[in-house]
């Protein structure tokens, strides 16, 4: 099975780096037209055109890092089989079998996540991905209720939250 980022926050994302991108060529097109080029190497412009030079420069940036995130976004997955849990994310991948979990944390980090720990390697897996009750009930079935039971409680916790039913 593979857990991904919920739909929602890839529209999101994708939204806000177009909206930033079309704020920041509208700035663009405006500077554009203002600003001279002399043969002496110089920019000549009014005061005026500043701040539409600087809005024009943070919203370039703030696009291309939003585009970034949101690249990163669409790699992350997460696989789980009977063997192992796989997790790629955009700067490569981790591995860690089921066979060495040692144990199963819970953390309130990103709106809360559960902690999956094996020997010196841990996975972070936030809650807000989509099939994460799945996630944690094939490890309920694999690991034991006793070793799982803070996932589970996170899980029963979420739910209560956002006043779901059990499924």
């Amino acid at each position: 099975m593979v857990l991904t980022s919920g739909g929602w926050m890839k529209w999101a994302q994708f939204v806000i780096f177009f909206i930033l991108a079309t704020v920041s060529m509208m700035f663009f097109a405006e500077v554009a037209g203002e600003v001279e080029f002399a043969s002496d190497g110089y920019v000549y412009y009014d005061e005026e055109i500043e701040y539409k030079i600087i809005i024009f420069f943070a919203t370039a940036v703030l696009a291309f890092f939003m585009l970034l995130w949101w690249i990163a976004t669409i790699i992350s997955k997460y696989v789980f089989n009977p063997e192992e849990i796989r997790m790629y994310k955009f700067y490569g991948k981790r591995t860690i079998r089921l066979a060495d979990i040692t144990r199963i944390d819970r953390s309130k980090l990103f709106g809360g996540a559960i902690v999956v720990v094996a020997g010196k390697k841990s996975m972070l897996i936030a809650l807000d991905h989509r099939g994460i009750s799945h996630f944690v009930k094939f490890l309920t079935e694999q690991l034991g209720p006793e070793r799982t039971e803070n996932a589970a409680a996170l899980i029963a916790e979420r739910r209560e939250l956002l006043g779901m039913k059990e499924s």
